[in-house]
């Protein structure tokens, strides 16, 4: 299925959250400012997906955690 207008924006957003967190935790750890656990970045990383996945699911959009904006998933 096609993502349409506001569906794809939604989806945008959400794929550009997820790259900027992950760019800037990556970026502050190749700086030795943050030291993190790889385990624990993984099992982050693994669980914020599924998190976004049943959020799809079940009509939630990324707004509503990113922005706290609700609007459903049409």
């Amino acid at each position: 299925m096609a993502a349409h207008g506001s569906d794809f924006l939604c989806y945008l957003r959400t794929i550009t959250a997820f790259t900027l967190a992950h760019t800037i935790t990556l970026k502050l750890a190749l700086l030795n400012i943050i030291h993190l656990s790889s385990k624990a970045v993984e099992a982050t990383i693994a669980l914020s997906i599924i998190k976004m996945a049943a959020a799809y699911a079940i009509g939630i959009t990324a707004t509503v955690w990113f922005f706290g904006k609700s609007d459903r998933v049409v």
